[in-house]
């Protein structure tokens, strides 16, 4: 599902239908593809919920493909175009292997992890950044359900271009943000040169492996222990734990996969995608209980959000 959808994505299928309905021939036209094999793909979309064929073989737009359109303010365009990446699909051919031996599929395609793959290669990196740009619309559900304190030094580990930083100072006027990433990233972070947060958000580059910014009253990990197995995602948190005071927490948004349910269905196919492409691991509520407990922190809640994301609230323990 995910291919066909890049594929209608990188024949800027749900622009050309974004001012009407238009015929089989027209779109094959439009995008020099052969009449008989573009019929497949649109009763595919159709059948997807991308598009509605109005008449017989004339398609028009839905919902699902207006926010494919590259040029909409929350545009998933992105999302789809990193989806059907060359990399990301030699790292799923190595699943067998993965399997086998717990290496990711990067490691098995390319020698190198994801994130050296992306430093070596810029244009992968901005579809990557502007992939997950494109989830801007459940950052600020997320941030919406947690009250920070007035004032709070928000520190965002892992933060990216700053996107979820940017949801919670937008709903916070008195809190102040440090977005920490990797040098490669923090340098295109959009949230710098945003007005709105002028003197309210400071840029720090490092690596979470080594250390991290001290001073902050709530530090966030939004959806980075799932790149790391265990071993690392230990280590990212004992990092944090060492430089926070006594009284900050540290919220960690991640998607808890539950006993059963269709959320069981999602959460299971984003532990093999983790897997091929990071080595990584979605968890259940008992694994982050574990996990937690042996890097000295303790569990105070967890707070479910209008997204398959929960926001699992910790102390220092």
């Amino acid at each position: 599902m995910a291919r066909a959808i890049h594929v209608a994505v990188r024949l800027e299928l749900p622009d050309l239908l974004a001012n009407g309905p238009k015929g089989l021939s027209e779109l094959a036209l439009a995008t020099g593809s052969d009449l008989a094999t573009l019929h497949r793909l649109l009763r595919c979309l159709k059948h997807l919920g991308i598009i509605m064929e109005t008449s017989p073989e004339v398609y028009s737009s839905t919902p699902l493909s207006q926010r494919l359109q590259r040029d909409r303010a929350d545009s998933m365009y992105w999302l789809a175009m990193l989806y059907g990446e060359e990399w990301q699909l030699r790292a799923s051919d190595g699943l067998e292997d993965s399997i086998k031996t717990g290496v990711s599929g990067m490691s098995q395609a390319f020698g190198t992890d994801t994130w050296t793959y992306l430093d070596q290669h810029p244009e992968s990196a901005e579809v990557y950044n502007r992939g997950l740009g494109g989830l801007s619309a459940l950052n600020d559900q997320i941030a919406s359900v947690y009250d920070f304190p007035e004032s709070a030094v928000v520190i965002d580990i892992g933060g990216g271009q700053g996107d979820f930083l940017a949801r919670i100072l937008a709903r916070n006027p008195t809190v102040r943000g440090v977005l920490f990433d990797r040098n490669s990233v923090i340098h295109s972070a959009g949230i710098a040169a945003n007005p709105a947060f002028h003197g309210r958000v400071s840029l720090i580059a490092g690596d979470f492996f080594e250390s991290i910014p001290p001073d902050g009253d709530i530090y966030v990990m939004k959806q980075v222990l799932h790149d790391w197995d265990d071993l690392r995602a230990s280590a990212i948190l004992r990092n944090c734990r060492k430089t926070m005071k006594t009284s900050a927490k540290l919220l960690i948004a991640e998607l808890i996969i539950p006993e059963a349910g269709p959320g069981a269905l999602l959460g299971s196919l984003l532990y093999l995608q983790m897997l091929v492409v990071h080595g990584g691991r979605e968890r259940a509520k008992n694994e982050f209980v574990t996990l937690l407990r042996d890097s000295s922190y303790k569990l105070q809640r967890v707070i479910a959000t209008p997204t398959p994301i929960s926001i699992i609230e910790t102390a220092p323990g």
